[in-house]
């Protein structure tokens, strides 16, 4: 495959979480390291992923410094940093969780998940509510693999988000990107948050720091708007179809950052 090829893949990735998406980022760097300049490599890794504040990061690390280091030293460094955070985050995260507690999350954040997982093997029993997660379905995903290991999971669609926040004791989401003022994650995390406000739930998003968005990085990020046909296909003459993955969400909606 091509650089090309593999940013395309990259680009066309609607299931992964942020944290796998940088991993997947990462690698494409790292395989061209040698034979592709460092601007194009960070060039089309902003093309790529506009939407994640963690390889809109990565691509400014490798453009700011490719000059005086090596495309793989910096990548690897930038892995190396993210890897405590991610740590740090997935540990916080897992101390919030206690046995007997019903847990809502939405979409498939790697941080949660890894989070959930981390609490299940201390012994803590709970049981994690998902909705599926239209389009990408990631809902779903994140089922089999709690299922897998024996977590207790109860799944519905996604019109059951708010019913399913009034049974639970407490939110956990991930985000994609988080600025000043607002973060971004799954596009129906906004009403969610403000329900969650309403009904006096505590909403924690676990994140890493590498999903900060610095003044330069918040230049580059952009919402992508996905394929029509994701949601009804073919599209009706005269339909315009509103499919964007994420939304912002203004950060006064959460309780706590967690990992930061």
């Amino acid at each position: 495959m091509s650089l090309k090829d593999d940013l395309a893949a990259l680009s066309a990735d609607s299931v992964s979480g942020a944290a796998e998406l940088l991993q997947k980022a990462a690698t494409i760097a790292l395989k061209y390291a040698e034979t592709v300049p460092a601007g194009e490599i960070a060039e089309g890794l902003l093309s790529a992923r506009p939407d994640m504040a963690s390889v809109i990061n990565l691509a400014l690390e490798i453009k700011k410094h490719a000059g005086m280091t090596g495309v793989a030293e910096i990548t690897w460094a930038f892995l190396h940093e993210h890897r405590k955070s991610f740590a740090r985050a997935v540990n916080e995260t897992s101390k919030l969780l206690e046995s007997g507690m019903k847990v809502l999350t939405y979409s498939r954040s790697s941080t949660v998940l890894a989070a959930l997982l981390e609490a299940s093997s201390r012994g803590k029993s709970f049981s994690v509510y998902l909705t599926e997660g239209r389009p990408g379905m990631e809902g779903i995903n994140l089922a089999r693999e709690l299922s897998n290991v024996g977590i207790s999971v109860v799944i519905g669609p996604d019109s059951a988000l708010a019913g399913f926040l009034k049974e639970c004791d407490v939110v956990i989401i991930g985000a994609d990107a988080v600025g000043p003022e607002y973060f971004y994650n799954k596009t129906g995390t906004l009403g969610l948050a403000l329900l969650s406000k309403a009904l006096e739930k505590p909403l924690y998003l676990s994140v890493s720091r590498d999903k900060l968005l610095t003044q330069e990085g918040i230049s580059y990020y952009h919402v992508r708007e996905m394929p029509g046909e994701e949601i009804i296909s073919p599209v009706p003459e005269g339909v315009t179809v509103f499919n964007r993955y994420f939304e912002a969400v203004p950060v006064g909606l959460v309780t706590r950052m967690v990992g930061l």
